[in-house]
């Protein structure tokens, strides 16, 4: 997502490069209240339906721990300059809050499948409303 003057961010560009990519960094805080950050790799639900990004995890990692019990996490998404390759990547920002999802979901496991992941337990970090949802991308 290179920001270049005449080039407008909007949430469709920012639901496009969210798609187009699969990595990114979830934050979480701890049980003393401190931010733990992981990098993690992510599938995004299908077009059409609410935004809701999933992330497959251990139960017993601390970032799953962490959102069992404080549901607030963050997450950045690094999106490689096309043009200026040679700077830094530009990133998507995102907050909100996560819901663990049992091994079983459908529509997480289908988010994975779709997306060429082979099994394991899905969890969901999804975002708020509409409105909130553009003002919490940056």
């Amino acid at each position: 997502m290179t920001h270049l003057p005449g080039v407008r961010v909007t949430p469709e560009l920012i639901l496009r490069e969210l798609r187009t990519h699969d990595f990114g960094v979830l934050s979480s805080v701890d049980e003393e209240g401190q931010p733990r950050s992981a990098g993690v790799s992510y599938g995004v639900s299908a077009p059409g339906s609410d935004l809701a990004i999933y992330v497959m995890t251990r139960g017993q990692l601390q970032k799953t721990r962490n959102i069992a019990r404080d549901a607030r996490v963050a997450r950045v998404v690094p999106v490689r300059r096309r043009l200026l390759g040679f700077l830094p990547p530009a990133t998507i920002q995102l907050s909100g809050r996560a819901e663990i999802l049992d091994e079983n979901d459908a529509t997480g496991n289908a988010v994975f499948r779709d997306s060429g992941w082979a099994g394991g337990s899905s969890r969901r970090t999804q975002t708020p409303g509409a409105a909130a949802r553009r003002e919490s991308a940056s």
